[in-house]
């Protein structure tokens, strides 16, 4: 792919959590960022992180054109079911310019009468990131097992946005560099980009979410020693932790890595209180007996800390790693080598 990432007044430097997620683990398939507030800059100045490639950021397709892209991603995420105003207008647009288009919004193109006519038309695809696998699932594990010598390792947290995705990428790509066998299972719409296929969790029926996802890690597990599943939201949140749960009981990990957005004290979504690390530690270690799982540890923590200054991420770190007696490893200022260090040794 050569793909343009549509970001069109949201590529603030912090987001949007697609657009970011690509530029940094896609990084060889970019070649323009679209947001007409911040053309002729790169997407590395614009975010002031390295990792990002320094692509250009663009006032439109028009001009992304220039750079030959084939694929238009849409690279937005807002918290609504229908398409914001002025996307559908850009899609149409990309298909007139012969681009397949890549959406991981809740509102499915490829179901939308006008816009997969027009892909027909101009002889493109659509990939609905959200669209979950055509497969039959049948509640239950059908006797299904993860393969014996096999580790699986669930990322969860203590909020949306702390960095589960993330941590589970580079715990894969660090297994990968060690020669180790390994799989990162994806379960929303940017790890899925990144990883090729996966879980929609948030687009499966409820009832068949932990099944689907048992059968994706079971078979991660028949090819890899290691298996790293991207959570999903966190069970102290009640808009979204059904979805938690359900990834929770579908991965049945082995070990837990719990991640967390250092000095946050209410969730971001809503003006209530994230309980003490120690608390989130505990519910998720219960939640994984409940399902007649294995019981399942945290193992570490995963602290972002990439708002804070050396000094206060060093003292945040010592914190959360006194709190909870666990080590705390930031995986982008120190690398993801210690987070792995510990989830091997829990296996031992």
């Amino acid at each position: 792919m050569r793909m343009v990432i549509d970001a069109e007044g949201v590529f603030d430097g912090t987001g949007p959590k697609l657009a970011l997620g690509v530029l940094r683990y896609r990084s060889d398939d970019v070649v323009a960022v679209i947001d007409s507030a911040h053309s002729g800059r790169t997407a590395r100045d614009r975010t002031a992180d390295p990792r990002v490639p320094p692509v250009p950021v663009v006032d439109g397709l028009d001009a992304a054109l220039r750079y030959r892209p084939d694929t238009f991603v849409v690279g937005i995420s807002p918290m609504q079911s229908t398409l914001p105003a002025g996307l559908r207008g850009r899609i149409l647009a990309a298909f007139e310019a012969k681009l397949d288009v890549v959406c991981g919004l809740h509102h499915q193109l490829g179901d939308d009468p006008e816009l997969a006519a027009a892909a027909d038309r101009a002889g493109r695809r659509i990939w609905d990131l959200r669209r979950p696998p055509q497969q039959d699932v049948q509640v239950g594990t059908g006797g299904r097992t993860h393969r014996p010598g096999s580790r699986t390792v669930l990322a969860v947290g203590s909020d949306c946005n702390a960095g589960k995705m993330t941590t589970m990428v580079e715990l894969d790509r660090e297994a990968a560099r060690r020669g180790l066998s390994s799989r990162f299972v994806a379960t929303g719409q940017t790890g899925i980009l990144i990883a090729g296929d996966g879980v929609p969790a948030d687009h499966v029926v409820a009832d068949f979410l932990p099944t689907l996802l048992h059968q994706h890690v079971c078979a991660a597990t028949d090819e890899h020693d290691l298996v790293f599943v991207e959570g999903q939201a966190a069970l102290n949140h009640p808009w979204y932790s059904g979805v938690s749960l359900g990834l929770l009981h579908g991965a049945a990990p082995d070990a837990l890595v719990l991640c967390h957005w250092a000095g946050a004290r209410e969730l971001g979504h809503l003006p209530l209180p994230i309980p003490p690390l120690p608390e989130v530690v505990a519910m998720n270690e219960a939640a994984t007996r409940w399902g007649g799982g294995p019981a399942a540890r945290v193992v570490a923590i995963a602290l972002a800390t990439g708002h804070l200054s050396e000094s206060a991420a060093a003292d945040a770190l010592a914190e959360a790693s006194e709190e909870t007696g666990l080590p705390a490893v930031d995986v982008f200022r120190s690398g993801p080598a210690a987070l792995l260090d510990a989830v091997l040794a829990s296996g031992r």
